[in-house]
């Protein structure tokens, strides 16, 4: 491991750890870090490009190691050991645990998948938000999103894909150009509308129970029939309808059924 650094980035108590993994993941995660709407989350970024991750300014990094050409053998072992040492103090109070990236890149295939056997083996709840390449990227980009998706998907890891090829024709601005930045916000939003319920404040149960017991109890007992009071009033099934009696009476019920 190279390195690690953490800044301003404590939200809430920390129930869901975010992790973008990989340049494009890692962007994702600053987008959103940016909009703050996942409230009670700790985002974090991890890459192995040093310069992409001091253009995230006060957001937690984990700088790892370049992966190696070969997913397996002693620099396999060395990265993904070093990597699992970063993520020990990120999990420990998780409670749920949310990849984005973008397959593809070396960095996000190398390290989505170990990062989510590191949850598993904690049983942390898992999901994973993962753009696929565009239809102009390399045949090898495309084979190797392809192959780490097989490869997720055979150990069973929830993962919600956002296919560029099939969609990226639908974005605002199609053009090369911006095609990945977009690919980076659709993520980010994606994972926004996913979680923004997970990531809500919980509602403490008792402290609600406390409150409503100290409340004022108010009488809904027939009310004073006001500009009905000239008129007879309308009873149906025994019950007296006009609108004022019928309006506190409901409400007495609504309450009690809550």
């Amino acid at each position: 491991m190279e390195g690690s650094r953490g800044l301003l980035n404590d939200m809430g108590n920390g129930e869901i750890l975010i992790l973008g993994i990989g340049t494009a993941g890692s962007r994702a995660a600053y987008y959103l870090y940016q909009r703050g709407e996942l409230s009670c989350a700790r985002i974090h970024a991890v890459d192995s490009d040093e310069g992409q991750l001091e253009t995230l300014p006060t957001l937690h990094t984990i700088l790892v190691p370049p992966p190696p050409s070969l997913p397996v053998g002693i620099a396999a072992e060395q990265a993904k050991q070093a990597f699992l040492a970063a993520l020990e103090e990120p999990l420990a109070d998780a409670k749920m645990l949310v990849v984005v990236t973008c397959l593809g890149g070396n960095t996000g295939d190398f390290y989505t998948q170990f990062a989510l056997e590191a949850a598993r083996s904690k049983e942390i709840p898992t999901f994973t938000f993962a753009a696929l390449p565009h239809a102009f990227d390399s045949e090898e980009y495309r084979n190797c999103a392809t192959q780490t998706l097989e490869i997720l998907k055979a150990q069973h890891f929830f993962v919600i894909t956002l296919d560029c090829a099939q969609f990226g024709q639908f974005f605002p601005d199609s053009s090369k150009e911006n095609a990945y930045a977009q690919a980076v916000r659709w993520v980010a939003e994606t994972t926004i509308g996913y979680m923004k319920l997970f990531a809500q404040p919980k509602i403490d149960t008792e402290k609600r129970a406390a409150m409503h017991s100290k409340s004022k109890v108010m009488n809904f007992d027939e009310m004073p029939r006001g500009i009905f009071a000239g008129t007879y009033p309308t009873i149906i099934d025994n019950q007296n309808l006009d609108i004022p009696t019928y309006l506190r009476l409901n409400l007495a019920i609504n309450e009690k059924q809550l």
